[in-house]
């Protein structure tokens, strides 16, 4: 298996992560109702979650491929209907 995968899969859920930290800092704009930060901290948590979800999401299908194309046993997770 390519090592390269293991370590954007790794990435990817560092990524994943950072979410929480954000919406903590969103959490804080809106104590100290901070209107400019809270505007600010919910397009972050927006933009910032569809970046690592979907890289999460890219790597997780790339895995997958791999994973079937090595082992003719192994069943393919079912595509997301869109």
């Amino acid at each position: 298996m390519d090592k390269q995968i293991l370590i954007d899969l790794d990435n990817a859920v560092t990524r994943s992560k950072e979410i929480t930290k954000i919406v903590g800092k969103l959490q804080s704009a809106f104590y100290t109702n901070d209107e400019q930060k809270i505007e600010d901290y919910l397009e972050l948590t927006r933009t910032y979650s569809h970046y690592a979800i979907d890289e999460l999401n890219a790597v997780v299908n790339e895995l997958d491929r791999e994973v079937s194309e090595l082992y003719g046993n192994v069943i393919e997770f079912p595509q997301k209907k869109q």
